[in-house]
């Protein structure tokens, strides 16, 4: 797919605006927030509660569990604002996607000491994670969204074997 001028400048004023209106608190969770609204239909307080970006993220900017199904599903986002059409027409980079495989590992590890390793808001949904685990099997689906072009198939397709091994679908939204 080529990328498109004109589309990466409207998103990016409509996660200008959204930083405007102080619905988010940087223009990197724009992103996030607009795929929240008009994916998954959530609300703005179920979009403020899903951020988690910061220090000792692991790649991870948000979470939200959906329990509308009868298997709930866990989304998680990676996702990256480019400033300039020069950087969004770059590939989003493979080693970014790569950062999640370690909250995978801390999470499955309950010996790991996950206050120490994630913030304080990855740590309490990472606790959700687990009290979920052990009432239910929910799915995990790892979003990778960006203002910009999508990974190489190359480069990518080896973290989605690894992600698959652990139950986690990889699906990609870009420009």
């Amino acid at each position: 797919m080529k990328f498109d001028e004109s589309d990466f400048d409207r998103l990016n004023a409509r996660v200008e605006e959204l930083f405007q209106d102080r619905l988010v608190a940087t223009t990197k969770q724009g992103l996030v927030h607009i795929f929240l609204s008009h994916r998954l239909y959530c609300e703005q307080f179920e979009i403020d509660e899903a951020f988690t970006d910061g220090g000792n993220d692991c790649g991870i900017d948000a979470i939200h569990f959906d329990n509308r199904s009868d298997q709930p599903v866990v989304h998680l986002f990676q996702s990256k604002v480019h400033s300039s059409v020069r950087k969004a027409k770059n590939a989003f980079k493979y080693s970014d996607a790569e950062k999640v495989q370690r909250f995978f590992n801390v999470l499955s590890d309950p010996e790991a000491d996950m206050a120490n390793l994630f913030n304080p808001r990855l740590y309490q949904k990472a606790l959700q994670i687990r009290d979920l685990q052990k009432a239910e099997f929910p799915e995990f689906k790892l979003w990778i969204v960006s203002n910009g072009t999508a990974c190489s198939e190359q480069d990518i397709s080896s973290f989605v074997k690894q992600m698959r091994r652990v139950d986690v679908d990889v699906e990609e939204f870009h420009l």
